[in-house]
Formats: C-alpha cells, structure tokens, sequence
C-alpha cells in the first residue's frame, strides 16, 4: 500500500490535469481503509486549534498531517491528492479553518472522518483576530487586509474585523449546522472554553467521541507535554470582547446573526457575557 500511495501521490502532482476529483473519488473509493480511525480539527480562527493539536497529538497518538494545498490568504480547501497519505492508517488532520463545503463533506463521508469543530465566543474572537493581525501577520483567508491597518485607531479595526471578518465565522457556523443533517457526518462541537477551563475532560469527551478508551491518566499527561511546547494561545482569557468592545460594537456583531435564524438559538451561547460553557449543538 505503501508503493501505492508514493506512486499516486507523484501521479497526482506531475499530472494535475488528469488527476481530476471524479478519478480521486473513485481511487479512493476502492483503495481507502475505513475502519482507520481519523480526525479533522475543523476551527474557527483564534479557537485555540493549535493547542488543541497539541492536546490531541499528544492524546490520541496519531500521526498528525497537513491536508492544506497553500496557506497565506488561499481559502483552507483540503487537497484531493494530500489524502493519499492516509489511506490506510490512523491520522489527526491538523487545524484547518476549514467551512463544510461539498469537497469537505465528500471527505469526510468516503474517509470517514471524526470531525471537531471548533468554534468561540464572537467577542473575543474580534479582539484575538486583531491580536493576530498586528503582531504575527496581514494575510489570512478570511478578507483581504491592507497595511494601512496597522495605523488605524483600535476601535476602527475592531470595525473591520467585525464588518469584514466575521461574516466568514458565520459562514463556518452555517455551513456546519447544516452539515449536521447529513446521518453519515459524525460532528462533535467543542467551545474555546473547554480548553482553558477544562482540558482533560474535553480530551475524554473526544476520546469516546472517536469510540477510544483512553484513560484518565493518558489525558493528565497530554496536558502537561502539550503545556511544555511553545503554543500560539495569545491571552488565552475569556471575556475580553465584553471588556474591549462598546455597546456599539457589541450590537453591530449581534446584528450579523440576524441573517441566519439557525443560528439565534445559539445566540446566547456564542455571545456570553459571562464565561461560557460546553456547548450543545
């Protein structure tokens, strides 16, 4: 199997243009081992997905591969041929803001994949997107930001983050609420705050999600390894957006659930003004 892969995977790079979906679907079809257990971090920006990577690296003991084609401001679409390394072994698909697109959901059904989908309270997601984007970079997926950015006022990036932004969280939420009536998708939605308040019960919630008995132990233990890597948490505190942003502000991210009413009964929980708990979608 292992020859097979090797040779698919140069096939699909030196011959993109026949390698096309319908002739990958097929391969897979006949080629990928579904009983391999396989998970995909499916995020929001600033969610914590790469301490949850880390944690679940850790955790589970999976391989952990990169299904993105590019990066920098290329939307986070999982590349056909990069499944080729996973056709028949365990794996942990790292974070990918990635939204429940045909492409993802046809993934996610022929490799039958656990999908995590990660998501945070709205509020602070503007003010850790602002973080973001003035101390480690401008380009990103979600909308294009110009370099005169960074000499705006605070308040006017918040704006822009909250006008420009966030309707591609929404889409993500959307696009995955949707996705749950499918019967054959297998979501488990996990909040920012499980993983700062309590990290090891949120690792046993996916455990058993996955259908892996693992034990307390192995759970106390991934969290002091993943505490030992250098990890991208930036303040790691919830109730920031409510400290930072005025009632203005606060009305304008409200308004944006206005367009999708599956989402108002999540309103609530997703625009908490006090610390939030596990989600339940």
């Amino acid at each position: 199997m292992a020859n097979l892969q090797r040779y698919f995977h140069k096939f699909c790079v030196r011959n993109s243009k026949l390698a096309r979906h319908n002739k990958l679907v097929s391969f897979y079809e006949k080629n990928v081992d579904r009983s391999r257990t396989r998970v995909l971090i499916a995020c929001m920006p600033k969610s914590a997905s790469t301490y949850m990577t880390e944690l679940l690296r850790y955790y589970l003991n999976f391989p952990v591969h990169d299904l993105i084609r590019t990066y920098g401001r290329c939307e986070q679409e999982i590349s056909w041929s990069k499944l080729a390394s996973v056709m028949d072994s365990d794996a942990l698909f790292a974070h990918h803001h990635v939204r429940a697109s045909e492409s993802t959901l046809k993934i996610v059904r022929l490799f039958n994949v656990h999908t995590l989908v990660m998501i945070r309270n709205l509020f602070d997601a503007v003010i850790s997107f602002r973080d973001h984007l003035v101390d480690e970079g401008l380009e990103n997926p979600q909308a294009y930001v110009q370099e005169e950015f960074l000499e705006w006022e605070r308040r006017r990036q918040y704006e822009f983050i909250i006008d420009l932004i966030l309707p591609w969280y929404l889409n993500f939420l959307v696009s995955w609420i949707e996705a749950k009536k499918h019967p054959d998708i297998r979501l488990l939605w996990i909040n920012y705050s499980d993983w700062i308040y309590q990290p090891e019960a949120t690792l046993k919630r996916i455990g058993a999600f996955c259908g892996l008995d693992h034990s307390d132990e192995a759970a106390a233990r991934a969290v002091v390894q993943a505490k030992k890597k250098p990890i991208r948490l930036n303040v790691g505190r919830p109730g920031r957006g409510l400290e930072l942003l005025d009632d203005e502000l606060q009305a304008k991210v409200e308004h944006l659930f206005s367009y999708y009413p599956c989402c108002e009964p999540y309103r609530h929980q997703l625009l908490s003004q006090t610390a939030p708990a596990s989600l339940t979608f």
